[in-house]
């Protein structure tokens, strides 16, 4: 697949940024951590992988579940029976959902792409360079990457094409892909443009949200058209689907 000039520069800069430990986050891109302050050993653990793969993030940490200020919590439908949760928005869905939305609203403000990671997200030294390795083939229109095993949802074995690194994912639910297009929301590229909508799509009055921010997510995927594309395979996994956390809620 040929690369357009702006997606060679991008891969480019993710190499050496690979190469470079230490060096700070160019401008064309960034890394958020969804993170829950009292979490210190979350922090921890995946600063560390970071710093293995030479890169920073900026640790998303003002949405505290326990004091949501009023104001921002407009965008939710908080009369809605929610999903599996009981009969009302619970806070840390809210927290998590804003913290989301923060990070898109950066990224719009700022970068090209950017990547979003919650803090349990477990991952090697190799992250960035398989994120430019999965880059290296996505088309020109492409708008989200799911790069974690969330849920351990995946493309189905007889579509795997070997050499072939991102799959193009439907928006629709299916029995082995979860209810949309999303994979959770652990680790996930996300382009500028497609940030910009989101948090657009968010301040809908006929779209409050009233579902966790994956499945949320699918509901925008759908409505707003977007190509989402699913990594495979994966090299994230949550530690809190794994054992090694406890959920944090």
């Amino acid at each position: 697949m040929l690369l357009s000039g702006y997606s060679t520069k991008i891969i480019g800069c993710l190499f050496r940024f690979r190469l470079a430990s230490g060096s700070a986050i160019t401008t064309l891109m960034k890394i958020f951590v969804i993170h829950y302050k009292k979490l210190v050993e979350r922090k921890a653990l995946i600063s560390s992988q970071l710093e293995a793969n030479g890169v920073q993030a900026e640790f998303i940490e003002q949405y505290e579940r326990g004091n949501l200020r009023e104001e921002d919590l407009g965008i939710f439908d908080r009369r809605k029976k929610y999903v599996f949760f009981g009969p009302s928005m619970p806070n840390v869905q809210m927290a998590i959902t804003l913290s989301h939305l923060y990070a898109c609203q950066q990224i719009a403000n700022s970068h090209p792409f950017g990547i979003i990671l919650e803090d349990d997200a477990r991952f090697d030294e190799k992250l960035v360079a398989n994120i430019a390795a999965c880059m290296a083939q996505l088309p020109k229109d492409w708008d989200m990457l799911f790069v974690g095993d969330g849920c351990k949802l995946h493309i189905p074995a007889s579509e795997i094409t070997p050499g072939q690194k991102v799959y193009l994912k439907s928006r629709e639910a299916t029995s082995w892909g979860g209810d949309g297009a999303t994979r959770c929301t652990d680790s996930y590229v996300i382009t500028g443009s497609c940030a910009a909508k989101i948090v657009e799509y968010s301040r809908r009055e006929d779209r409050k949200i009233g579902l966790p921010v994956d499945w949320w997510l699918n509901q925008a995927i759908r409505d707003l058209g977007l190509n989402v594309y699913w990594a495979e395979p994966t090299f994230v996994t949550q530690g809190t689907q794994s054992g090694l956390y406890d959920t944090s809620y």
